[in-house]
Order: C-alpha cells, then sequence, then structure tokens
C-alpha cells in the first residue's frame, strides 16, 4: 500500500531521482508497478531465479541513461545494484533484502565485493552505498 501511495504521489518524480524499495508489490507476471515516470530496476536473476523478488529500484527517467547502469549480480533476488556515474566520480547503490533466516544476501555482496574490489572503487571519488532491510535482530 505504501508503495502505491508513494508512486501516485506527484513528489517523488519531481524531487527524487531514485526510490530504493524492499518487499516490493508484485502482479500475478512478477513485475511490480510504477509509473511512466520511473525506470524499475529489477535484481538480474528477477526472471531467471525461481525466488520472490524483494527488492527494486525505480530511477527518474529525468535522469540520464548515460549516468547510471545497472551492475549484474547473478543468482540473487534479494539484490538490485545501480552504478551512478558523473563528476563526481562513481556511486555504487547496493539495495538489499537480507532474510532474517540466512545471510545468504549478504554472503553474495561480500563475494561480489571482493572479487570485484579493483573495478568497484578506484579512487577517493568513488563511493559505495547499502541500503535496504536487513532483518537481523538482536537475539534478546
Amino acid at each position: 500500500m505504501a508503495q502505491l501511495n508513494l508512486l501516485n504521489s506527484n513528489v517523488p518524480h519531481e524531487e527524487w531521482n531514485i526510490i530504493l524499495i524492499q518487499e516490493p508489490y508484485l502482479n500475478k507476471s512478477n513485475n511490480t508497478r510504477a509509473s511512466s515516470a520511473w525506470q524499475v530496476i529489477y535484481p538480474t536473476s528477477h526472471l531467471s531465479n525461481s525466488m520472490h523478488t524483494r527488492s527494486t529500484i525505480l530511477i527518474n527517467r529525468q535522469l540520464d541513461t548515460n549516468a547510471w547502469h545497472q551492475l549484474t549480480i547473478p543468482d540473487l533476488a534479494d539484490m538490485s545494484v545501480v552504478q551512478l556515474i558523473g563528476s563526481f566520480g562513481k556511486v555504487l547503490i547496493f539495495n538489499i533484502y537480507n532474510n532474517c533466516k540466512n545471510d545468504d544476501s549478504m554472503d553474495v555482496l561480500q563475494g561480489y565485493i571482493i572479487c570485484n574490489q579493483d573495478d568497484l572503487i578506484k579512487g577517493e571519488d568513488d563511493h559505495m552505498i547499502w541500503a535496504g532491510n536487513f532483518n537481523k535482530h538482536h537475539p534478546l
């Protein structure tokens, strides 16, 4: 419900360039809802993975498509990733859903960063953001 209220409001696409959504609404075709003002970014395994997609990124269509691209994280329906590129350098945005029963998404993220560290952060103008629903609670 909150996702639909957000998308039906005029404010987001006028003021925001990126919206990160965890546990998005998905219809019977396994697609989320978004207005024409947004480009929906699903995890790269969205169509090939039988797991329910729990992470999406909305990119404002007014943002130049040459200024961003999606990064591929295979076999994980719980993480969507984009990289912004500009005069400021690079910003990687990881939108992560971490199940409370396991650390699968964090394990994949760690492996991805280790394998690609030389390409991800090359200089002091390159940045990384981890955002999401981590669902980990203190045992008390």
